[in-house]
Parts: structure tokens; sequence; C-alpha cells
């Protein structure tokens, strides 16, 4: 079996995020590997920056992130997860399959997990796709 260095997430506020991250934990928990959430925030920075004059832009951000990694370990300690280690990223970069590849060629994870939101969301159904390093160039 292939080893896994360390398993990347990539969430999104759409679909389930707690069944992606869960999908995730059963992963690293059977290759002994890392978690590393990450949360691109690619429409608000989008949004963010027509709306906003560059003085402004900064502190708009720096709001946008902090509440985003509150919701991020909010999610986190949700799960109640004590055995994993874990490390979280949001950022506020666009377009997202951008943030995406940048950040897989930093971290160079073995696995890259990422919920998909589905259309329906009278159902409890989450899509995820997976992808094997070396990661897709274009994974979204």
């Amino acid at each position: 079996m292939r080893q896994i260095n360390s398993i990347l997430i990539v969430l999104s506020r759409e679909g389930e995020p707690s069944q992606v991250i869960k999908r995730g934990l059963m992963l690293a928990r059977l290759f002994h590997a890392p978690i590393d959430l990450f949360l691109c925030e690619a429409e608000c920075a989008y949004a963010l920056e027509h709306q906003y004059l560059a003085r402004d832009l900064d502190a708009a951000r720096r709001a946008s992130l902090a509440k985003s990694r509150a919701w991020m370990e909010r999610l986190w300690r949700s799960l109640d997860v004590s055995d994993l280690s874990v490390s979280m990223e949001a950022v506020w970069e666009t377009p997202l399959y951008e943030a995406v590849r940048r950040k897989v060629q930093r971290s160079k994870p073995g696995l890259v997990i990422r919920g998909i939101g589905t259309e329906d969301h009278s159902t409890s159904a989450c899509r995820i796709r997976i992808s094997c390093a070396p990661a897709p160039s274009r994974c979204c």
C-alpha cells in the first residue's frame, strides 16, 4: 500500500463540510497521516475586491479571514478529534482552482479531498472528489 504523507482537505461552506472531514479522518487514521484543512474564500475575495477602496480592502480581508478561521476551528472542535494532528489555513484568493493549485504545490500532500456542494440541498448527499498526488494542476 502506498504511504500517504499528509491529507489536504479542501473545504467549502456549501454541502456538508463535516462529512468531507469525516471521510478525511477515516483515511488519515488508516494511513497515520496528518490533516491539513484548507478554506479559500474566493467568492468573497472577488466581491470585496470590487466593492472596497484599496485602503479599506486589507481590513475587510483580515476580518473575513478571522471569521473563516473561527468557522474552521468550530467545525473541527465539533468532531471531537484528539488522535490526529491538524493544521488549518484560510485564504482570500481568486480564482478558487488557482488557490487550491498553489496550496497543493506548497504543501505537497499525498492525498487531496474536496467536497463538492450538491444542487439539491434537500438531501444529505455529499459528493467528494479524491485525488492522489501528484495532484492535478486543475482540480476544480
